[in-house]
């Protein structure tokens, strides 16, 4: 999985648990912040040296596919990023950050993603989108992270990061 296992529901991450979310915990002083690749995956957050508790919710990304990013990370990994997709859905998280762990998140991006407005089933929430384009196939179509469910017509070809590591199938742009 792309890298690393998201949590199959609503979870709290800090450095030394993952649990279920507690029914009493409060998002009122929390920033909302689309966690669409490795930014939904415990231990990616831990890596990244995220302080505190990060909230991890469900929800659905509207109108947008999550594709792999047109650059290779610090770590070695194709990354993710979003692009627009009428029609389609895709299942990724909404990452509840202080606001100095969204600073945090950003510095970890090394500059590649801008944070921009994206349309989920709860309502217009910023997420992180590549500066570096996407990876395409061969006829200059996005490449879909295999890893993210998604649903909509005429869906692109997904591939694995496995995959999308040795294949480098098209041009970025």
């Amino acid at each position: 999985m792309y890298p690393g296992m998201w949590p199959s529901g609503p979870v709290m991450v800090s450095a030394d648990a993952v649990v279920p979310v507690p029914h009493s915990i409060s998002t009122t002083d929390r920033i909302a912040v689309l966690a669409i690749g490795s930014n939904a995956n415990p231990a990616q957050i831990r890596r990244k040296g995220i302080v505190g508790e990060v909230l991890l919710m469900p929800t659905t990304l509207q109108n947008h596919l999550v594709v792999h990013a047109g650059h290779i990370t610090t770590y070695g990994a194709v990354p993710a990023t979003v692009v627009r997709w009428p029609q389609a859905s895709c299942q990724v998280f909404v990452a509840w950050l202080t606001a100095q762990q969204v600073a945090d998140t950003t510095i970890s991006e090394h500059g590649n993603y801008d944070l921009v407005d994206l349309p989920t089933d709860h309502g217009v929430i910023p997420g992180y989108r590549a500066r570096t384009g996407v990876l395409t196939d061969r006829t200059g179509w996005p490449i879909r992270l295999a890893a993210v469910e998604a649903h909509g017509p005429g869906l692109p070809t997904m591939m694995t990061q496995a995959q999308a590591l040795a294949a480098h199938p098209g041009p970025v742009r």
